[in-house]
């Protein structure tokens, strides 16, 4: 006598033969496939983009400089420490582990420096204040193939608080600044990686700042935005360096003076400039055609010292700063089609004065910085945040498990219901059905 089997998924019509043995085997595995493709989908579907914790840097610092390298690390170098000692030590970030290790040392300890990346794959940083209240034109190069510093030719004018800009020929603009008596400069020079000199420009621009942004444009010109001048208030004025005639021409003026803002290069070729020291939540959009600037919707929240990256949808995600005394933990979306900003949720930790680096996976990298306007206060923390782009749908990763649970309840001889269409209907509602937030994070 053949007893009947009491597991759900085994059907008794089939226990009887060895062919109704393999059947029911097979529906079993389907049903029990399903089931977990049901299970992942609901561990997965809460999973939104946003920031997680990634590894803490050695040294807690702020008013460093941060680059990424060819590599897809990151480089941090530099800064003010919790301790109130300026610092020469860098590190490198890893995003295949998380993981940060050391990069070696500056011959002369700085912050309020400048950094950029060369074509040559090498990394320069330039000038810079440090403990002893000496304003510094050293510069130095970080090989990454060799983890090492070496010097660079000096500055003609030694400089803090000023931008450093690589154009398309291969050279290095720095702009702007203070120098050891404190008075803003209107100079610029040019640093040539093939002689390892600088030279100024042939003129000089218009309106000396400092604390100003310094942008790339898709003309291989840059824009520069704002600042603290002479007279100690912000500026309203912005200037545009052409590398093929030397020469700086006058870009329009911003509704309002900014210092302490952020300047993000769009897909279009427009700039967004926004927030600043106020505490400003307006917005205000360059176009180089025009040359002109033109108001956007505000921001959600009025910030300075945040920062503002473009990410590979287009959107410019807006992370932390301060209004004053706290550092802001808020983030936002700037969507330049729409003109609409959104909530972005929020920093794992509040900080203001940090870097912010767009990775080639598309997430970005936030370090370091301020929890606030505290003297000698310093973060050693870091996060990244996910861009929904950038990751894996869950339709995507439910269709594998899903086919084969339905090739196996086919082959099993049943039709798929129960908790197989529940599985169907869940890929179907994120892979036909519009929907906000289709991509999820796992």
């Amino acid at each position: 006598m053949v007893h009947k089997n009491k597991v759900p998924c085994m059907r008794t019509d089939t226990v009887v033969a060895k062919q109704g043995i393999v059947a029911s085997s097979r529906a079993c595995l389907g049903r029990f496939l399903m089931a977990l493709a049901v299970l992942f989908a609901t561990m997965t579907s809460d999973a939104q983009a946003g920031f997680d914790a990634t590894g803490s840097l050695a040294t807690a610092r702020r008013l460093h400089v941060a680059v990424t390298l060819p590599s897809g690390q990151v480089l941090v170098a530099g800064g003010y420490s919790t301790t109130g000692s300026d610092l020469a030590s860098a590190e490198l970030y890893d995003p295949a582990t998380g993981n940060w290790t050391s990069a070696g040392a500056f011959t002369r300890a700085r912050f309020w420096h400048a950094a950029s990346m060369l074509l040559t794959g090498k990394a320069l940083v330039v000038g810079g204040s440090n403990n002893q209240s000496q304003t510094l034109s050293s510069a130095q190069l970080y090989d990454p193939a060799q983890n090492a510093w070496s010097a660079a030719g000096g500055l003609v004018t030694a400089r803090n608080r000023h931008t450093a800009t690589l154009l398309d020929s291969g050279k290095v603009l720095v702009v702007g600044g203070t120098n050891a008596a404190g008075t803003a400069l209107s100079s610029a020079e040019l640093y040539d990686p093939t002689t390892n000199t600088w030279a100024p420009t042939a003129g000089p621009l218009a309106t000396a700042r400092y604390l100003h942004t310094a942008t790339l444009l898709a003309t291989g010109e840059v824009l520069v935005v704002g600042g603290y001048g002479n007279s100690g208030t912000s500026i309203s004025s912005a200037e545009r360096y052409n590398p093929g005639t030397d020469s700086w021409t006058a870009a329009g003026t911003l509704a309002n003076a900014r210092v302490r803002h952020a300047a993000t290069l769009l897909a279009s070729g427009q700039v967004l400039v926004t927030g600043g020291q106020g505490v400003l939540s307006s917005a205000e959009l360059y176009d180089r055609t025009a040359n002109a600037w033109s108001p956007v919707q505000p921001m959600l929240a009025p910030r300075q010292s945040h920062s503002a990256t473009r990410l590979p949808t287009g959107l410019v995600l807006v992370a932390g700063g301060d209004q004053g005394t706290l550092a802001l933990n808020s983030v936002e979306l700037y969507d330049p089609i729409s003109n609409i900003w959104s909530d972005a949720g929020t920093l794992v930790t509040a900080r203001e004065n940090h870097t912010a680096n767009l990775l080639p996976s598309g997430q970005v990298l936030v370090a370091a910085g301020a929890p606030g306007q505290t003297i000698n206060a310093a973060l050693d923390s870091a996060e990244l945040y996910i861009d929904d782009a950038s990751l894996p749908t869950v339709s995507t990763t439910l269709q594998r498990p899903i086919r084969r649970a339905r090739e196996a309840e086919m082959r099993g001889g049943s039709q798929m219901t129960g908790v197989a269409e529940i599985s169907h209907r869940a890929a179907q509602r994120h892979d036909g059905v519009p929907e906000a937030n289709q991509n999820r994070r796992f």
